[in-house]
């Protein structure tokens, strides 16, 4: 069974002093990445060479020596929908993106790097995030956002704001400060880059997971939030490394922008049940950028 959270994991303080800064992040980053992996439900043809137990075992190997030197953080979902007693206070009110200043870390895991283990993992995110700078990669996040702000404005009456609001890149708290607006749309890639198939180190898939929530600033409360998650198996159309990498990395641009459009309609469905409606007319749209919502 594939779950929406990822647990915890926690390090003794010393060994978490080891390393620090940048570093440290990139590690957080990789433990969630190799964790994510090992809780995948593999394939009916997978499993016929090799067990989900021992699959999990072979990742659960590399996230172990993470998670020997440092405190991970908790990517912790609580599934909600949108509740009727909050439809009717988004009437005529601003909703505002969530903007981090950067973009998340992009891991590039192939076989022979994750055989060096930690070393092995910041070179991955290295060259990830080089990848998706050289490549003019985009976070789906953004479009998510975009597009849920829309249907905010749709489906309750909700008024897009031309302002963002401002938070560090890997802070997964509520915003400080003076936010935009009173709702704010906070989408946030957890996990996006690729990786090699366990029992087929030549072809590789591109991973996406994505935690999106609808936080009301003046109450201080989440109205609703949602997780998704793509993992794809294995095909006969899996490309090989260097198919994924050709005509500036056209493959994994083609399966992030798929990924957006599943994960946009998975979180509206999830979070804004279209049952649940406005009891006045909901305004015209007025976000900025309206995101295709069907798979």
């Amino acid at each position: 069974m594939r779950r929406n959270a990822l647990p915890c994991t926690h390090a003794r303080t010393q060994d978490k002093a080891a390393i620090t800064g940048a570093d440290q992040a990139r590690l957080r980053q990789a433990l969630r990445w190799y964790r994510s992996l090992a809780e995948t439900d593999f394939s009916p043809t997978t499993q016929s060479t090799m067990t989900n137990q021992k699959l999990r075992q072979l990742f659960a190997i590399t996230s172990m020596g993470l998670a020997a030197i440092l405190m991970t953080g908790c990517v912790s979902v609580n599934k909600q929908a949108l509740s009727t007693s909050n439809v009717d206070t988004l009437k005529d009110q601003r909703v505002a993106r969530l903007a981090r200043d950067k973009k998340p870390d992009f891991a590039a895991m192939t076989a022979g790097r994750a055989t060096f283990a930690i070393i092995g993992a910041l070179v991955m995110i290295s060259e990830g995030n080089a990848l998706v700078a050289s490549n003019a990669i985009d976070d789906p996040a953004n479009d998510i956002a975009a597009g849920m702000i829309d249907t905010l404005s749709r489906r309750y009456g909700a008024q897009g704001s031309a302002t963002d609001t401002p938070i560090k890149a890997d802070d997964t708290t509520t915003p400080a400060g003076t936010p935009a607006a009173r709702y704010i749309v906070d989408v946030q890639t957890i996990n996006w880059g690729f990786a090699y198939f366990p029992t087929d180190w030549t072809h590789y898939r591109v991973l996406y997971s994505v935690k999106a929530r609808l936080y009301d600033a003046q109450t201080k409360t989440v109205l609703a939030e949602g997780f998704c998650r793509r993992a794809p198996e294995k095909t006969d159309t899996s490309p090989t490394y260097d198919e994924m990498l050709a005509n500036q990395a056209a493959v994994i641009k083609k399966a992030l922008l798929q990924w957006r459009d599943e994960c946009t309609a998975e979180l509206l469905k999830d979070m804004f049940p279209s049952a649940v409606t406005a009891t006045t007319n909901a305004a015209a749209p007025t976000a900025a950028v309206a995101v295709k919502s069907g798979s």
